[in-house]
């Protein structure tokens, strides 16, 4: 019966010997695989299957049987007449869509005459008789088939039912909007046949209908078929021996437990939903760049595994952030509807493409829950269901008031070390003032006086009489200067390099020029010779160690010593105001000087273009002789002295650039869109929820300050922001593109008159004027966040005058598309005579220094002091160690979410579906041909999704477990499986469906014992093989008559393939992964990305767990009909191309699992040729071969070993994956051999196939 073809190898001979590559051998109608030359790949061959696959097929014959209309006719109307004739467009004034309309017909008379198909015009016109022309016009006519359909039902009456008109109302129920009935099985004539009631159901019909059901299947088949459903793996050679042993009568129901148990169930289960959910791990559109959301489907995974009810499972993923206390699981369930695309193509509508991403949302939640095309009434009125447009957009309503953030997701591992991470932290900073350096260890600085100074582009360089050396002329490119002294001090230990502002430089310098003539400079190199003053060599100086009070980012202070030279040392703080006097200290190596004086040669080398220094000084440091009474005193006193000294110079300095502040309260604000804002009890505004492209806030403050000069805005830090804030993008960062400010008198607030807003300054981030050149793609920014409060200030041009106060308006823009919005921000205001300047300073640490000393409280001063503590230079090695650890503190996962709005969002009408087009507003509703909403129900997400899953709804549970029928039979009990409408096929078995449903229902929503309850029942058990009579009685099996035959789904071929050559990682959850693929497959869209193959056990993950790109998916899956994610995919469809043929044999995924078979079989398997052939058999059909099966894979084994032997093809290429490391002590010949009857195997048919 199941036996291989010989002729099959006969052709397979012939094409290897004259070289001939083919694919599949036409002909069969069971697919023959053969092999194909790839470059570095020796063909293998495989076998053609004799029994061929009973191919479906519902274009069936009209015969005397009743012809139903709603199934056999509207279908065809509905497809080639509607568009002419229905309820849009009444060519002829004929309508085909309304009953009486049909029957009465247009200006050609009676289009259907009940019982006389000849004198029906619909007839004449389809059939092309008479002097008109054949319908449709300008298409394709209908097939023989549809005619005699249409022919049959006339003569047999034109039963047309009232309810399946287009205008049908609302009394006229449809079958699948009546609440489902928990029907008494019926009785059979064969009661023995009977394992449950599902049997009686399908039996009833059967005997019926003169027919009977099959044998059940043979226990391999069995055990094959069920694992294949539940697992979406294949059952072990062990695993089936053991059912076939096992002779107690629960034999089967102990395998269907054991894998209802596995975590693989969740895995096979949760990919099934994930087609409906439209998983994918990228954006889609132009971009599609990378989203991380795999945390949802590894919820989906858990969820399945643990038999969450499917009511809480649809409860959490609609709304499982709005339920009471919601645990971060729920939150991420709400993933569900994350998985929509995302649009970041520059110039979009931001709106527009949360319109499109809300009316996916809408048509996925209708087909995965209510199995309805609810989409068609986005435009207009349903054509066929009773749908209206407006209840449409009610539907929408529900899912329009939802912000999406991203979910944090906390595990006790990096919770623990970050907690382990904040405690060195903390320990560090409470160890300030202990590791603060003792006063005796100052030194004593002494300018050293120049007594030659050279430039090497010639530049001029002339002392001051401060010591300082001052450089004028031409701004050459990069230069040189050298500055040589003569100094009589010795153990110097130190020298130190001031760089100095002067108003003869750009902004005051200290550089020549810098950046546009900010006045920055970048200094490569500092050297230092010392040589006798008398005479001799000089010897280079080393150094220590390099502190400044500054350094710009990546441009640190140690680069002058021996850092990167390209790079070099440079000051530009992103204040705005980087014109003042820094310091850098460099300690030597060892101590400088010689008995009777030193010359001391300086080299400042300046490698960066126009980036020179303009003002400088050298200094030199030597101990100071340290008087006795001072280093008589106690270490801890000497500290305490020296850090009090230098607390004290530090609050001097700061308190010059300390004015007060006024903090404004919001009178109003907005967001582009409605965009979540929350007000805070400091009158800082929190924005969450959305994080929009080119956004804005526009914000309205009332203040009785009369006087205004300068305004502040603060961005403040806050938990719930990405990396603690201040800004909104995942590192924490954020830019300001421009702020606009308006004011009127405070009697006056609609006077508004601009203001022009200069000299910017911020103490964080880069280029804070360019928040007020007037240009929208120039930003104010801080590209990584770092959880503190900052400031930028702006001074007002004319200060601003109200005599009872003034009323101020900001608009804040943020345009750019990477969502770089602020997530905090506060504003104040003051009438400080300028010029006012960032301070530098936290607001509440400035208001403590503005504050006497005698009126601060303990609290205050010790914040103060550590303050001071957390900036000084002089701590900065654990200033350092801290940003060191901190640097270190993991971050926790997060992925996609949804979180309901405080303020609801109004939803109108889009007439005729354009998002432009906008009519009556609407608020949550459900169709009225459904069960209300309850009374007293708030309208949100929460309650449509209880509403979904109420015992009086009458689809979800039909839909549900008519979709877990269709993927255990091959089709559904109805077998449009996304269309329970009018035009959706009948149920082939309602009785059954329904009680199903309710079975569903009051088992709990238990899936796990719904799935049990199907696959231990009799109509699951029979074998598929069948009868000519049968094929031509029933080609579909729409009456389940015989076992389902079909091939397994995109995931599940690589699976079987790397399950059988034992490759397959039993590794669950985590990120997606790049197992191997062409090259070159990303970048075939425009968002190209890096495919970077994993490695080790990733490489060999389940199908489940790769890599999703929309724009560019896994070839491999879409090769065999694997879904793209941009929509709800309920239902995939089967193909059967060359190209699935090519892929078996030469995908690297499977020669790498045929490789691993065969190296398999010949370490741990037995040793003669025709128990090895056994062995790799059952590896991929799971049964035992038949005997002229074994002896045709053996004849082809010693034909291949020939072909290696003798050097006609390579085995190292064929057997090794890298045949630069053969294993050891094996015979590559043979191994290369196996290897291509491992690969013959692989291709078979019925290895991909679902017996």
């Amino acid at each position: 019966m199941k036996v291989l073809v010989a002729v099959a190898f006969l052709l397979i001979s012939a094409v290897v010997a004259a070289g001939i590559d083919v694919g599949h051998l036409a002909g069969s109608k069971s697919p023959a695989y053969v092999p194909l030359k790839t470059p570095g790949k020796v063909p293998g061959v495989a076998m053609v299957k004799a029994k061929p696959a009973a191919k479906a097929s519902t274009n069936q014959k009209a015969t005397s049987t009743k012809v139903d209309f709603l199934t056999q006719v509207q279908p065809i109307l509905a497809s080639t007449c509607y568009s002419c004739h229905g309820p849009d467009v009444h060519k002829g004034k004929l309508r085909l869509d309304v009953k009486d309309l049909a029957f009465a017909g247009g200006f050609s008379g009676p289009a259907i005459v009940p019982g006389d198909s000849k004198k029906s015009y619909l007839m004449q016109r389809i059939l092309g008789t008479g002097d008109e022309p054949r319908m449709p016009l300008n298409h394709a006519p209908l097939t023989p088939e549809q005619i005699a359909t249409i022919r049959t039902w006339i003569d047999q009456g034109a039963q047309w039912p009232d309810s399946a008109s287009t205008s049908a109302t609302k009394t006229e129920q449809h079958w699948a909007f009546v609440k489902p009935v928990h029907y008494t099985p019926p009785a059979v004539k064969t009661p023995a046949w009977v394992r449950n009631p599902i049997d009686n159901f399908v039996l009833a019909r059967l005997e019926k209908d003169g027919l009977q059901p099959s044998a059940t299947a043979d226990r391999a088949t069995l055990i094959r078929r069920v694992s294949l459903d539940l697992t979406g793996l294949p059952p072990t050679p062990e695993e089936v021996d053991a059912f076939i042993a096992d002779k107690s009568p629960n034999a089967y129901e102990k395998v269907v437990d054991r894998l209802l148990a596995s975590p693989h169930y969740g895995e096979q289960w949760g990919r099934h939903w994930l087609d409906i959910a439209r998983y994918a791990d990228t954006n889609g559109y132009e971009k599609d760049r990378a989203r991380t959301i795999w945390p949802y489907r590894d919820w989906v995974i858990n969820s399945i595994n643990a038999d969450m009810p499917f009511d809480e499972f649809t409860i959490e993923q609609i709304a499982g952030d709005m339920l009471p206390n919601a645990t971060v699981a729920q939150k991420v369930a709400t993933g569900f509807h994350r998985n929509t695309m995302i649009n970041e193509e520059g110039g979009i509508d931001v709106e527009e493409f949360r319109y499109k991403a809300l009316v996916d949302r809408v048509q996925t939640t209708a087909t995965a829950f209510l199995g309805l095309t609810l989409q068609c009434a986005q435009c207009h009125n349903h054509k066929y269901d009773q749908l209206s447009q407006k209840e449409y957009y009610q539907f929408y309503a529900f899912l329009n008031n939802a912000d999406e953030p991203e979910v944090e997701i906390p595990t006790p591992e990096v919770t623990a070390k970050r907690a382990e991470i904040q405690n060195k932290i903390a320990a560090i900073e409470a160890n300030y003032e202990n590791d603060f350096p003792l006063g005796l260890e100052t030194l004593e600085w002494q300018p050293v006086k120049p007594t030659d100074l050279t430039s090497s582009s010639g530049a001029t360089l002339k002392a001051q009489e401060d010591g300082s050396v001052l450089a004028t002329g031409p701004v050459p490119e990069t230069d040189k200067y050298t500055v040589t002294v003569h100094t009589n001090l010795k153990d110097i230990t130190a020298f130190r390099l001031e760089t100095l502002t002067d108003p003869s430089l750009p902004k005051n310098g200290p550089g020549r020029a810098g950046s546009n003539g900010n006045g920055n400079f970048v200094i490569s190199r500092f050297k230092v010779t010392a040589a006798p003053l008398a005479g001799g060599d000089a010897k280079p100086v080393s150094f220590s160690s390099a502190q400044a009070d500054f350094s710009q980012p990546g441009f640190e202070v140690t680069n002058l010593i021996g850092g990167k030279p390209d790079k070099g040392w440079a000051i530009d703080d992103g204040s705005g105001s980087l014109n003042k006097n820094r310091t850098a200290t460099l300690q030597t190596g060892e101590k400088v000087g010689f008995d009777g004086g030193t010359t001391l040669t300086f080299t400042i080398e300046q490698n960066y273009s126009k980036h020179t220094l303009g003002h400088f000084r050298i200094s030199a440091g030597h101990k100071v002789t340290t008087l006795p009474e001072v280093a008589a005193q106690p270490v801890a006193e000497q500290r305490r002295q020296f850090l009090q000294a230098q607390f004290a110079a530090w609050e001097k300095q700061v308190a010059a650039k300390c004015v007060h502040w006024s903090p404004l309260e919001p009178l109003k604000f907005s967001r582009n869109y409605g965009g979540s804002i929350t007000k805070l009890d400091d009158n800082s505004l929190l924005f969450t929820g959305d994080n929009y492209y080119r956004d804005q806030y526009d914000l309205e403050f009332n203040t009785p300050l009369k006087n205004i000069t300068a305004i502040r805005v603060e961005v403040l830090p806050h938990p719930a922001l990405p990396n603690g804030g201040p800004g909104r993008n995942p590192n924490g960062g954020y830019l300001l593109s421009e702020l606009n400010a308006s004011a009127a008198p405070l009697d006056k607030p609609d006077a508004l008159n601009p203001l022009v807003l200069q000299n910017a300054t911020a103490d964080y981030g880069t280029a804070p004027q360019n928040a007020i050149d007037g240009k929208r793609d120039t930003h104010w920014t801080a590209p990584i966040g770092d959880a503190q409060p900052h400031a930028i200030v702006f001074q007002l041009k004319d200060a601003l005058n109200g005599a009872a106060g003034n009323h101020l308006a900001l608009s804040f823009v943020e345009n750019y598309h990477q969502q770089e919005n602020i997530g905090r921000l506060r504003v104040s205001v003051t009438d400080a005579p300028g010029p006012v300047e960032a301070s530098g300073l936290p607001a509440d640490v400035e208001n403590i220094v503005l504050t006497p000393t005698a009126q601060r409280t303990p609290a205050q001063q010790a914040q103060l002091k550590q303050f001071f503590l957390a900036v000084t230079p002089l701590l900065d090695t654990q200033h350092k160690q801290l940003a060191a650890l901190k640097a270190t503190a993991p971050r926790y996962q997060t992925t996609m979410g949804m979180q309901e709005r405080s303020i609801p969002r109004v939803t109108q009408i889009h007439k005729r579906g354009e998002f432009l087009n906008l009519g009556d507003a609407v608020t949550p509703g459900v169709p009225a041909i459904l069960a209300p909403l309850p009374e007293d129900a708030p309208p949100n997400r929460l309650t449509l999704a209880r509403w979904l899953v109420d015992k009086n709804n009458p689809l979800v549970a039909r839909v549900v477990m008519n979709r877990s029928w269709a993927t255990f039979f091959g089709r559904g009990i109805v077998n449009t499986v996304e269309d329970f409408g009018v035009m959706g096929e009948r149920p082939s078995h309602p009785e059954l469906l329904d009680w199903l449903a309710t079975e569903f229902m009051q088992r709990g929503w238990s899936m796990k014992a719904m799935h049990r309850l199907i696959v231990t029942s009799a109509t699951y058990r029979q074998s598929s093989h069948v009868t000519p009579q049968l094929l031509q009685r029933d080609p579909a099996n729409v009456l389940m008559a015989r076992g389902p035959r079909l091939r397994v789904e995109a995931e599940t071929v690589r699976d079987i393939a790397l399950a059988a050559s034992g490759l397959l990682s039993s590794k669950i959850g985590g990120p997606s992964v790049y197992p191997p693929q062409p090259d070159g497959i990303v970048d075939l869209s425009w968002g190209a990305m890096q495919w970077n193959t994993s490695q080790g056990e990733d490489r060999y993950r389940r199908g489940l767990y790769t890599f999703l790109k929309r724009t560019s998916p896994y070839p491999g899956m879409t090769t065999f009909d694997g879904p793209t994610a941009d929509l709800t995919c309920p239902r995939r469809i089967r193909s059967n191309t060359p190209l699935q043929a090519l892929t078996l044999l030469n995908d690297e995924v499977f020669v790498e699992a045929s490789q691993a078979l065969a190296l398999h079989a010949m370490r741990q398997g037995p040793t003669d040729a025709t128990a090895r052939a056994r062995y790799i058999f059952r590896s991929c059909l799971s049964r035992q071969p038949e005997r002229g099966e074994l002896e045709q894979i053996v004849g082809f084994y010693h034909k291949q070993l020939d072909r290696f032997k003798n050097g006609t093809a390579d085995a190292a290429q064929v057997a090794l994956a890298d045949p630069k490391q053969p294993p050891q002590n094996m015979d590559l010949p043979e191994l290369a051999a196996w290897t291509t009857v491992a690969r013959a195997l692989l291709n078979l048919d019925e290895t991909i196939t679902k017996e």
